[in-house]
């Protein structure tokens, strides 16, 4: 029984892992939406707007968590972190967004476990 619990826990993991993903909040530009902490569920390439916090990867190879200002005709997008008075420099090509945030699991919650 043990077993095949742990078996059906895998397995779902797995199927969310192909669709979904998440990423730990490093800093505080997007604050006070989210925190330092704080992890961020997101749809893998899910369709995106602007108001959208999204995921996306930097020339770099790190992932920003971002407010999505703006979508080109190409899916390219503006963005910018919700401390910030200034829009990013750098504009994000279509193909290196993750996606869009569905679910912040706060870290207070996370500590409380």
């Amino acid at each position: 029984m043990k077993r095949a619990l742990w078996l059906g826990v895998a397995l779902a993991s797995a199927a969310t892992c192909a669709t979904h993903g998440f990423v730990l909040v490093s800093g505080e530009s997007m604050s006070p939406a989210l925190r330092m902490g704080d992890v961020c569920v997101y749809r893998r390439n899910a369709p995106v707007e602007v108001g959208d916090v999204v995921v996306y990867r930097r020339a770099d190879g790190a992932r920003v968590v971002h407010r999505v200002i703006g979508v080109g005709q190409r899916g390219e997008l503006r963005t910018k972190g919700d401390a910030s008075t200034l829009a990013d420099r750098d504009v994000v090509p279509a193909h290196d967004v993750a996606g869009p945030v569905i679910v912040r699991v706060p870290m207070a919650v996370m500590r409380a476990n």
